[in-house]
């Protein structure tokens, strides 16, 4: 019924993490495939046994020194069932995350379903996730990656016609992915706490070469998302809500007159002040622009 692709460049939550996919697979009588594509030769002596049973099966596949989006690719050769799940090595997942979202993907005919993604330990400064969220809007894409991200569970017919659509190796695939193919897509949404995002040290998404990277790549498409679907209609309070929720210092909610009148680093939409504004900065930019320009129910 299911396939989870793992791309796994270190053993220090792996354990973790399967313990996880397993309690929320087998518990709950799911046939699955977790297909581990090793990218950093670690998984040669790695015993997966614990892991497997009559309902799971542990796929392994090589390729030292793919990125995420290789790595994706080449896992997605083993694919074997109807649906098709993500899954990074340093996160967790409910008990119940695979049973929802396929009950919801079934019974609503979704192409992809989404759910809530937690951050621990807890997150500090602006909150960027989706705890807040009852529903979900794909133009959310246009001021952070909201759903955009291993949480999704899809089928694989629609994963084997999207996932070539921005197949070049760079650190914003998944949002670039999602503002590309999101759109024409049937969207569900899962209003509970099913993915565990562990923020460390470690992660990729700390480093600065990162975001660097992340911010050359995601301008030009950002612009060309909002050319294309930023002007609609929209509740205040929602964005606000679900976007900036908190103010790191006060734990008081922003106001629309504070977003409108922020003062952002930044002179004017030329894609060279993106190359050194840090995310969140551009996420407020983001935010500030819409606010602007949209008219507010």
């Amino acid at each position: 019924m299911l396939d989870i692709l793992l791309p796994v460049s270190r053993l220090t939550f792996l354990r973790e993490c399967l313990t996880s996919i397993f309690e929320s697979t087998h518990n709950n009588k799911i046939k699955t495939n977790i297909v581990l594509v090793d990218t950093a030769e670690i998984l040669g002596d790695f015993e997966t046994n614990l892991w497997q049973s009559q309902y799971v099966e542990i796929i392994k596949v090589f390729s030292p020194g793919a990125s995420y989006c290789e790595a994706l690719m080449l896992g997605s050769e083993q694919l074997k069932n109807t649906y098709v799940s993500l899954m990074n090595d340093d996160d967790l997942v409910h008990e119940d995350k695979f049973f929802h979202q396929l009950a919801l993907i079934q019974s609503e005919e979704c192409d992809v379903v989404i759910g809530k993604l937690i951050k621990f330990p807890r997150a500090r400064g602006l909150s960027l996730n989706l705890t807040s969220y009852h529903a979900y809007d794909f133009k959310f894409l246009g001021i952070g990656p909201f759903g955009a991200n291993a949480s999704i569970l899809m089928k694989r017919t629609w994963w084997d016609k999207n996932r070539n659509l921005h197949s070049i190796n760079t650190p914003s695939w998944d949002w670039i992915f999602a503002m590309q193919s999101y759109p024409s897509s049937s969207i569900g949404y899962a209003p509970r706490s099913i993915y565990y995002y562990r923020q460390h040290d470690s992660q990729i998404t700390k480093t600065s070469l990162y975001k660097r990277e992340f911010m050359d790549e995601i301008a030009p498409h950002l612009l060309r998302f909002w050319e294309k679907y930023g002007s609609y209609e929209v509740s205040s309070d929602l964005i606000l809500s679900y976007v900036f929720p908190r103010d790191s210092l006060s734990e008081r909610k922003y106001s629309l007159k504070e977003f409108r009148n922020a003062q952002l680093s930044l002179k004017g939409p030329e894609l060279s002040g993106f190359v050194w504004l840090k995310y969140q900065t551009l996420a407020r930019w983001i935010a500030h622009r819409f606010f602007k320009n949209q008219n507010f129910k």
